[in-house]
């Protein structure tokens, strides 16, 4: 479902390639075009687009500019452009409230002016928004007065790309016949003005809809015929993606000995072009595979592998082979029973013209079909229910390895927490207060450092933590820090007014490694005073947004340090959380959004580091 989601923003991915080598002559022609007019609002839009495919953060000063310059000199159309870049801003990072508003605001103005193409443009991103956030019914109305805009309109690319995103509205909603329908037409389209980078991709989603609708041989004739030109153009993300998908059709037709290089193909092209979450995927699918074919080292090696990557387990995706070979059994069953209906009614009609002794050769001659199929359908049950328990044997095995790998995963997140440096630095303070003898103070700092590790050990085991409790974790920590540099480190928490923390929750070890790598790599280098601030805000209602900030020496030069002293350094707690963001990100609608800013003085020179964490508040299980 998510690789769907996604289709309409690939539709004209294949002109990034040509933007990449916009970059120089985007920011000449913003130089030498000072004035504020339409000229440098179509500069200023082009390059925020520019930015959209990587870096969309660099974007927004260009949107701004241009939405600014748009509304001073009027003009509206290309207002209505720059609200629409904006929400497409908002998209990537994940405040879809905000997305949605300055779409519909962009509508508003696009469709006051009558501009047909740039109305269409608002009216796809705001049903893409809408079906991210579970609207479906909104999003399909949009996609069907798209459509219907376009219907007498000349055959083009973009034509094509509002029926594509029609299809996909049908299939969201398991409308799978409408979504074939809508597929056919955008391919038709593509064909007729030979569009093809359009063609291939609905030869890709054509694959996909066949697989989903279990007409397996569709399926593949679509994906075999688009492989060719995706390995020709070098395009390995579309080409690991066709492998896999036919390695997922071997799979759901119990051939799994066929689906094993398949898959390999695809987990190499994926592990080169570093998509996380298909690698772990793809391992699993083989752990699974190669003990089904009988190859125990090979499934160790890739189980292996898996659980290194893996940060949260999902039973339902082996749950799913289950489900797929129960399907397949009784749609078979049901097939043969339909038949056998179709020939006793033949055999009923055949009765009423023939003679006695025909109509008795028949009645001998249906009894016997009856009795054969009958031992036929016997067998096959039989034979089903033998595969069936022995692959559930199979499965409960399975299921014990995973539970062990879920709860590795989260041992490890809780060592990226309970850094082995930070423990040995505040023992080794709390020791010193003894030998000072003071006694009141050791006993006081021993309190706080078990409550914060029993905090660290309780709340591991949940997915979910209070904002009251996680600002305390971060106080009774930023506390032990404090400890360890003297007087040295200050810090300061701002929460805003009216935050009932008690009563949100965010995912649990999130907020911490940022704040300890602000003091590891920041502060800790720093001779002055040091100080690291954490602000907490409500920029939406289900969202909150801390920002922690130092005044430390910066990323640059922490870097230079860092390589002096280890060049092969490269902090645990930094790649576990950053994995864990990405596979949390891939698997949710509501993205936790990371932004790190460097503090620069009026002479350009780093006086610290600004961390913008934006977390979904997730309800409590």
């Amino acid at each position: 479902m998510r690789k769907i989601l996604l289709m309409p923003f690939l539709w004209f991915s294949f002109c990034v390639t040509a933007q990449e080598n916009k970059q120089d002559s985007l920011i000449q022609a913003l130089e030498i075009r000072p004035q504020k007019d339409s000229i440098r609002v179509d500069a200023l839009i082009e390059a925020a687009n520019y930015y959209q495919f990587k870096e969309f953060e660099k974007g927004l000063p260009y949107i701004n500019e241009a939405l600014e310059i748009a509304q001073e000199k009027e003009l509206y159309v290309r207002q209505g452009i720059a609200l629409r870049s904006l929400a497409a801003y908002y998209l990537r990072k994940g405040l879809y409230d905000r997305a949605i508003d300055q779409a519909i605001e962009s509508l508003r103005v696009l469709e006051k002016e009558h501009n047909k193409s740039e109305t269409l443009l608002s009216n796809s991103l705001l049903a893409r928004l809408y079906r991210d956030k579970g609207f479906l019914d909104k999003a399909l109305e949009i996609n069907i007065k798209n459509a219907l805009l376009v219907e007498d309109d000349p055959e083009s690319a973009v034509k094509a790309r509002y029926y594509f995103d029609l299809g996909n509205s049908y299939k969201e909603m398991k409308l799978y016949g409408k979504a074939e329908s809508n597929y056919k037409i955008a391919l038709e389209i593509t064909k007729n003005v030979n569009f093809v980078p359009g063609q291939m991709m609905l030869g890709l989603t054509l694959g996909q809809h066949y697989k989903s609708m279990e007409a397996f041989d569709k399926a593949k004739i679509h994906l075999n015929k688009v492989l060719p030109y995706y390995v020709e153009q070098k395009q390995m993300s579309n080409v690991a993606l066709v492998y896999y998908e036919l390695a997922t059709i071997s799979s759901m037709e119990g051939k799994h000995k066929e689906s094993i290089p398949l898959y390999n193909k695809s987990l190499d092209i994926y592990k080169q072009i570093g998509k996380l979450y298909f690698v772990k995927e793809i391992n699993q699918r083989l752990f699974i595979a190669y003990n089904i074919v009988g190859d125990p080292d090979k499934a160790k090696e890739a189980n292996e592998v898996y659980n290194l990557m893996n940060d949260s387990i999902d039973n339902q995706k082996t749950d799913k082979l289950i489900a797929d070979m129960k399907t397949k059994y009784e749609t078979e069953q049901i097939a043969a029973e339909k038949e056998l209906a179709e020939n006793r009614a033949e055999l009923a009609e055949a009765e009423s013209k023939q003679n006695l002794i025909l109509f008795i050769a028949a009645v001998i001659i249906t009894i016997l079909i009856i009795v054969s199929a009958s031992f036929y359908l016997l067998r096959i049950k039989q034979a089903k229910k033998a595969e069936m328990m022995a692959l559930q044997l199979k499965e409960s095995q399975k299921r014990l390895a995973l539970e062990k790998q879920y709860r590795d995963s989260e041992l490890k997140a809780l060592k990226a927490q309970m850094n082995p440096h930070f423990i040995f630095n505040v023992l080794n303070s709390i020791q010193e207060f003894i030998i000072l003898n003071k006694k009141d103070l050791a006993s006081d700092y021993l309190a706080t450092f078990a409550e914060l590790i029993r905090s660290y050990l309780h709340f591991s085991n949940q997915g979910y933590i209070s904002l009251a409790d996680e600002i305390e974790t971060l106080r009774k920590y930023l506390e032990l820090e404090a400890l360890r540099f003297g007087d040295g480190l200050q810090y300061f928490f701002d929460i805003e007014k009216g935050i009932n923390s008690e009563s949100k929750y965010i995912p649990t070890m999130i907020i911490q490694p940022y704040v300890e790598n602000a003091i590891k790599h920041g502060l800790f280098h720093k001779k002055e005073s040091k100080s690291v601030r954490l602000s907490f805000y409500l920029p939406e209602e289900n969202v909150v947004q801390c920002i922690i900030e130092d005044d430390g020496i910066g990323r640059t030069q922490a870097k230079v340090i860092e390589g002096k002293k280890n060049k092969a350094f490269k902090s645990f707690a930094t790649e576990a959380t950053a994995s864990r963001l990405e596979l949390f990100n891939q698997m949710t609608v509501n993205k936790i959004g990371v932004e790190t800013i460097d503090l620069l003085n009026d002479e350009k020179k780093a006086v610290g580091t600004k961390v913008i964490l934006t977390i979904p508040l997730i309800k409590k299980q």
